[in-house]
């Protein structure tokens, strides 16, 4: 049934299949699970070499019609796969517009608040069941199945040869917010406690694990190692992250900017956006993309220099979630059940 707790389990993690997950793009997109278009975000990996500006025209395309509020977006295997808190299953959505879409049924039947590709799979997370599953993009099936303890899985990313999961707390008797890191290749799991801060969003890049924290304005650097944190200021808002271009970014809801820091967190620049909350952001081709949840469009801004590049590019209705590979990038419009995919010229 849909509440039904599954028995803890190593994950099935066949050489060929870690092998394999070396060679995708990890990019994770994630939304918490309410339905309520609680934000969204992108984390792609990043590359190391020099910033070209971004220049030339974006088109979007049709928009393709999905599950209510999809909530999340992933890139693997030629597909962006998309998630609702509202039902039980990914939607595959062939990356080029062409061809078949496929779904893949999860083991439940609404609760879904992320998705992220990495290590050959696919890692989804149930909130309210605070769970993690691991699918197999190609046959579907499922390859592990565990409870991560009290409290609500909210946010997963992949990347530092690990899976990174936010449990929140949500009752006064769970524990205190945590990440929970957990190895693709069997059974070890590590809690790096969290605390008061609350964990907003989690993305993985130039080494670390950032974390936009909940209950402050404060951007977490994390060692994926020791746990040892730095932190930094960030704008007002809900927040959500991404790392390209060797530099971390954030976007800051209430304040319509977009913050870009260097690993160190010692460069802070707020770019001004003239959107009205910015939400989901992604980096690909020397772009960063953000969704401008209340404007219905989609911002690009030069990876190099912060700058918005043309003119926001209309989506559907309150787009937040967004991916990008290569010079495409794919938006969830929560207000319209739809995916908008926009192109590079």
């Amino acid at each position: 049934g849909a509440g039904a707790r599954p028995r803890l389990r190593s994950w099935a993690a066949p050489v060929a299949s870690l092998l394999a997950g070396a060679a995708i793009v990890v990019v994770t997109v994630l939304l918490v699970t309410s339905g309520r278009g609680d934000g969204g975000r992108a984390q792609t990996s990043g590359s190391t070499t020099p910033a070209a500006p971004a220049t030339g025209t974006a088109r979007a395309a049709k928009a393709a019609a999905v599950d209510p509020r999809p909530n999340s977006i992933a890139y693997a295997r030629g597909r962006v796969w998309v998630t609702s808190g509202r039902t039980g299953r990914l939607i595959g959505l062939p990356a080029d517009g062409k061809g078949a879409r496929r779904t893949i049924n999860l083991p439940w039947r609404s609760g879904t608040t992320s998705v992220a590709a990495g290590f050959g799979s696919l890692w989804v997370t149930n909130g309210g069941q605070s769970r993690l599953v691991r699918i197999d993009p190609v046959s579907g099936k499922r390859q592990g199945d565990r409870l991560l303890g009290a409290g609500e899985a909210a946010v997963v990313a992949t990347g530092a040869g690990a899976v990174w999961v936010g449990r929140r707390a949500v009752k006064s008797t769970d524990p205190p917010s945590s990440i929970i890191k957990v190895l693709p290749s069997g059974s070890e799991t590590k809690v790096i406690p969290f605390g008061q801060e609350g964990i907003g969003d989690i993305t993985v890049g130039g080494g670390y694990v950032w974390v936009p924290n909940r209950r402050r304005n404060r951007l977490s650097r994390v060692d994926p190692r020791t746990g040892e944190r730095k932190s930094a200021a960030i704008g007002l808002g809900r927040h959500r992250v991404a790392f390209g271009e060797n530099q971390v970014w954030v976007t800051n809801f209430d304040d319509g900017t977009v913050l870009q820091n260097n690993r160190s967190l010692t460069n802070g620049i707020f770019n001004p956006l003239n959107v009205r909350g910015p939400l989901g952001i992604a980096v690909s081709q020397h772009t960063v993309w953000v969704a401008s949840n209340l404007d219905d469009t989609v911002v690009r801004l030069n990876a190099r220099t912060g700058k918005p590049v043309g003119d926001p590019i209309p989506v559907g209705r309150n787009p937040f979630a967004i991916v990008a590979h290569g010079k495409s990038a794919w938006v969830t419009n929560v207000g319209s059940a739809s995916v908008t995919r926009i192109d590079l010229g």
